[in-house]
C-alpha cells in the first residue's frame, strides 16, 4: 500500500516519535514543532516534506501557516489534545498574533498583547493508535522519511527552544532576515 504523506501525518508521527524517545507524554509548544518540521525538510533534504509545509521567512524563523492548520485538525480529530498554557514571551505572542492576521478578517483581529501562550501536544489514545498504523506503513513505503523524522526529533527535540531557534539562524541565515528575535540581530544585517 503506496499512501501519500500529508501535513497531519508528518505531525502525529512527531509526536510520537517525541513521545517515545524522550517518555514525555506532552510536546512543548507549536513554535519547536515549526522548527522541527523545518529542519527534516532541511535537513534531511525531504522535498515533499518542504512543499507541504512552504516555509518563509519571518519574524521568528521559518514560519508555516500549514503548521497551525495540521494541528488544529489533529486537535479536532481528537488525534491530539492541546493544553494552552501561559507563556510571558514578546516572541510567541507575536508568532500567534500573525497565525491570526493570516486566519481573520481585518476588524477581527484581537488588541496587541504583551503575552502569549504555549501550546503542549498530547496524543490520546486514539491518536496513538493512528501513528502506531502509520509507522508501519511509512516502515514500509517511505522508511527514509520515518528514519528523518526519529533523527530530527532525537537530535533537537529536547534542546531548549532559543537554543534550537539560534541553531536555525546560523544554519539557514535566510530564514532569519525578516525575524525580530534578538538570536537574528547581526546575522543578516
Amino acid at each position: 500500500m503506496n499512501i501519500e504523506i500529508d501535513r497531519e501525518d508528518v505531525l502525529l508521527l512527531i509526536f510520537d516519535a517525541y513521545e517515545r524517545l524522550f517518555h514525555k507524554a506532552s510536546f512543548n509548544g507549536v513554535t519547536r514543532l515549526e522548527k522541527l518540521i523545518f529542519l527534516l525538510a532541511a535537513e534531511g533534504d525531504l522535498k515533499d516534506i518542504d512543499n507541504l509545509f512552504a516555509f518563509r521567512a519571518y519574524k521568528f524563523g521559518p514560519y508555516s501557516k500549514s503548521v497551525y492548520e495540521a494541528a488544529e485538525f489533529l486537535e479536532s480529530a481528537d488525534f491530539v489534545r492541546v493544553e494552552v498554557k501561559p507563556y510571558y514571551s514578546y516572541f510567541l505572542a507575536e508568532e500567534e498574533k500573525e497565525f491570526q492576521r493570516d486566519i481573520e478578517t481585518e476588524d477581527d483581529i484581537p488588541e496587541p498583547i504583551s503575552s502569549g501562550h504555549e501550546r503542549l501536544f498530547a496524543l490520546t489514545d486514539k491518536g496513538r493508535a493512528v501513528a502506531e498504523k502509520l509507522r508501519l506503513v511509512w516502515e514500509k513505503d517511505y522508511p527514509e522519511h520515518l528514519r528523518k523524522i526519529d533523527t530530527i526529533v532525537s537530535r533537537y527535540g529536547s534542546l531548549p527552544l532559543n537554543q534550537i531557534i539560534r541553531y536555525v539562524y546560523r544554519r539557514f541565515p535566510k530564514m532569519a532576515e525578516k525575524s525580530i528575535h534578538p538570536e537574528a540581530q547581526g546575522l543578516t544585517r
